[in-house]
């Protein structure tokens, strides 16, 4: 597979304007990023550009499109494995769900095998969009209607009483067009359900560039709380409910041991300017701290029964 990246270790770009916001932002700082959808893994330095006002986050200039979709459909299903019992919290999303719509027409916006999807009840008849084929076909062997193709060219049968955009909103470049269709998916009484990571959370704030979750090649951009909430509002959605989450629970243990690896980093970052042999260790996305780095958010059509709570 070629190489699609922007490695940049020259003159950043000045003074960018937020995506999100309009706001004006200070200079990108460089930010050490590891793409394992290359072959082979590789490691790449790009400029990270972070709104004060908003706390979107964004690398500038952004990586290729048309490379990234052709490296998610190289993937096979087993890129990301599914997780042992309820490690996403599948459980809690279905009944965060249930609480605004107790059933209808689903919609996973990059869904893989569908297991999101499964986890819903019965009473929710379900739809994917997905550009990796073999991941799409083993959620279809389970019964849902897969489309194959990017979440910005898909043509699902919409709208949707409930649409999914797990983990997959900071894949995307042009975040204005992606939102646009979210909305444009949603019923007017249905809801959407967004996953990401969030910028303003303690691991992000603490790891700064070196934050594991912008350290993915795959992932565009970050939000915060605000970011998300300014974006949708720009497309007629208002918030419903917000919460902050961990992406993927781990035993006390495992979390234990992400603490202290991002520790030693941390320390190991701060000391480098002064011990030269550091930098190389340093120059490289942080290990994972983990912990409630994610937020979960569901969105409704302002005005509609669901968004005032009118029966």
């Amino acid at each position: 597979m070629a190489a699609y990246g922007n490695p940049c270790d020259t003159v950043l770009p000045v003074m960018p304007q937020c995506p999100v916001c309009s706001s004006p932002c200070a200079a990108p700082v460089p930010c050490h990023r590891f793409d394992t959808l290359a072959r082979p893994p590789r490691r790449v330095t790009e400029p990270l550009a972070r709104c004060a006002s908003c706390g979107f986050w964004w690398i500038t200039p952004p990586p290729d499109v048309d490379a990234l979709l052709d490296a998610y459909r190289a993937l096979d299903a087993s890129h990301w494995a599914p997780t042992k019992g309820d490690a996403r919290g599948y459980a809690h999303k279905r009944a965060l769900v249930e609480r605004f719509v107790p059933g209808g027409r689903a919609l996973d916006v990059g869904c893989f095998h569908g297991e999101l999807l499964f986890a819903m009840p019965d009473a929710f008849e379900r739809f994917g969009v997905e550009p990796c084929a073999s991941a799409a076909e083993v959620a279809r062997s389970r019964g849902a209607t897969v489309e194959v193709a990017s979440a910005l060219t898909a043509e699902p049968p919409g709208p949707f009483d409930a649409v999914f955009c797990m983990d997959t909103i900071e894949h995307i470049v042009d975040q204005p067009a992606f939102a646009a269709r979210l909305a444009a998916w949603t019923a007017p009484e249905g809801v959407l359900v967004i996953e990401t990571g969030d910028t303003h959370s303690l691991p992000a704030r603490l790891m700064g560039p070196s934050w594991a979750y912008i350290g993915l090649y795959e992932h565009t951009c970050a939000h915060s709380a605000r970011s998300l909430n300014v974006l949708m509002a720009q497309h007629g959605l208002v918030l419903l409910h917000q919460e902050r989450r961990e992406h993927t629970r781990v035993s006390v243990r495992q979390a234990a041991r992400r603490v202290a690896a991002a520790s030693l980093f941390r320390a190991a970052s701060a000391l480098s300017g002064v011990l030269p042999p550091l930098r190389s260790r340093t120059a490289r996305p942080a290990p994972w701290l983990g912990g409630q780095d994610h937020q979960l958010a569901v969105f409704a059509h302002a005005g509609s029964r669901v968004s005032t709570g009118a029966a």
